[in-house]
């Protein structure tokens, strides 16, 4: 039975008006399951510490997935950078082949649960649709002529409101950070950001 205030308060309320045995076995229990359901606290008792973490313990589960989900993507963001500077090879998956950019991110993505398809134009069409704006660490940015063609990939390293950045596998330079705004040959390009890991 779930116990409200208004409950516990109408049936002690009722006992108060009996001296019947019955009621008074009605009222111990009805006590006794108030104080289980942290409706009331016995007098000897005090209030425990975290008694707001009693009431609201969907606050507390929030709170705690969010920290869960930014030392998640940190981690990426960390496992990410280990391969700075990692060679560049069309169609290279790993540190010791290389990387090309969907290779990249599929890697990267890989250690964390996600099982991205091989390609940046079928990687492009997983995860959630956000706004540029939105864009957070470990996002992924896509790249292409239009939107019907994407062509690379990266994974955004900038907290939103700072100046757009990803870190990627480029075909010159291989693993590296490069900015997006202020670069016409970035900017011109992007076609979309996704969001695969969710708090």
């Amino acid at each position: 039975m779930k116990l409200t205030y208004t409950s516990v308060l109408a049936v002690l309320l009722l006992c108060a008006w009996t001296d019947s045995e019955a009621y008074e076995n009605c009222e111990k229990r009805f006590l006794e399951n108030a104080i289980d359901s942290h409706l009331i606290f016995p007098a000897s008792v005090e209030e425990p510490d975290n008694m707001e973490e009693v009431r609201r313990p969907k606050k507390k589960k929030k709170k705690e997935a969010k920290l869960a989900h930014e030392a998640t993507i940190n981690s990426l963001l960390a496992e990410a950078q280990k391969h700075l500077r990692t060679p560049y090879r069309y169609g290279g998956n790993s540190p010791s082949q290389g990387f090309d950019c969907s290779g990249y991110v599929k890697y990267i993505y890989q250690k964390y649960g996600v099982d991205l398809p091989r390609v940046s134009k079928e990687q492009a069409r997983k995860g959630q649709k956000i706004k540029r704006k939105d864009a957070s660490p470990g996002d992924l940015i896509y790249f292409g002529p239009r939107k019907s063609k994407i062509t690379h990939v990266g994974i955004v390293t900038s907290e939103k409101g700072e100046s757009l950045s990803m870190i990627h596998a480029s075909s010159s330079n291989g693993v590296e950070i490069a900015y997006i705004d202020g670069v016409k040959y970035w900017e011109k390009r992007v076609q979309g950001f996704r969001r695969l890991l969710e708090p």
